[in-house]
């Protein structure tokens, strides 16, 4: 009899570490953890994870593997959406080589309010000389115009200029660059002097492994080399052309 209780002991013991070894730990027992848990991932929220009352139960959980099985193999068969849009700016000509600051304003107040402000009467408003523009000149001139704390400018080092676009082109407001001319389209690699160009469109997404962050802003000046008209640039290559020039962009606050 003794050996019988024995073996019943041990073995209700091996029941015991197996039932025990079995459970699983919730994400609330160990909140520390979730990042690390297989199971906490992209496609399950936190509040999900530790809230849903049958996140646990194993045919909940096994619809829930499936469907995450399903959308990984959805996205490596077919590519993801690539978002665009554009907004459909004013084409002006600088009526001199220092007016870009003018005519970029006089572009996007045309298109927020419908009156044509000219370049003459901005540049006066602006303090513009052949020296060029300042940046928080532009800001309150369109600020005077649009409504104070309208547009804003920023440091294109800790503000995210594609960020600034997307929002800005999806509110309905282009956002203007202060790069250095050399960096862009249609200038001289060695071009010092700074520019002012409103950028109007954006492209962002991912099609198959190809990045397509991309950004279009329209040149005022016609210099004979191919600048005068809308290009395409990276935000990458936009925010290195800021860079080397003020390191400022103007947006909508």
């Amino acid at each position: 009899m003794k050996n019988i209780i024995k073996m019943l002991t041990v073995y209700s013991l091996i029941i015991a570490s197996i039932c025990i070894t079995e459970i699983p730990v919730r994400a609330e027992d160990n909140e520390e953890n979730i990042e690390s848990t297989a199971e906490y991932n992209r496609f399950d929220s936190y509040e999900q994870y530790v809230n849903d009352p049958d996140y646990y139960d194993p045919v909940v959980s096994a619809k829930r593997e499936a469907s995450i099985s399903k959308m990984q193999d959805v996205q490596a068969i077919h590519p993801m959406s690539v978002y665009s849009k554009q907004l459909s700016i004013p084409h002006y000509k600088q009526e001199n080589s220092y007016y870009c600051a003018p005519t970029s304003v006089s572009i996007v107040l045309k298109f927020k309010t419908g009156t044509y402000y000219s370049q003459s009467s901005l540049a006066g408003s602006m303090g513009t000389n052949k020296g060029g523009t300042y940046v928080y000149q532009v800001v309150n001139q369109l600020n005077s115009v649009l409504g104070a704390g309208t547009y804003s400018s920023y440091p294109v080092n800790s503000a995210s200029l594609e960020n600034a676009v997307y929002t800005g082109v999806n509110a309905d407001y282009p956002v203007i660059c202060n790069p250095r001319s050399g960096k862009l389209e249609g200038y001289d690699d060695t071009d010092s002097a700074g520019h002012y160009a409103a950028a109007y469109k954006y492209q962002v997404g991912w099609s198959g492994t190809a990045n397509y962050d991309y950004m279009w802003y329209f040149d005022s000046y016609d210099n004979g080399s191919g600048a005068y008209g809308n290009h395409k640039i990276s935000f990458s290559d936009m925010e290195d052309a800021i860079n080397e020039n003020t390191g400022y962009f103007i947006a909508k606050s």
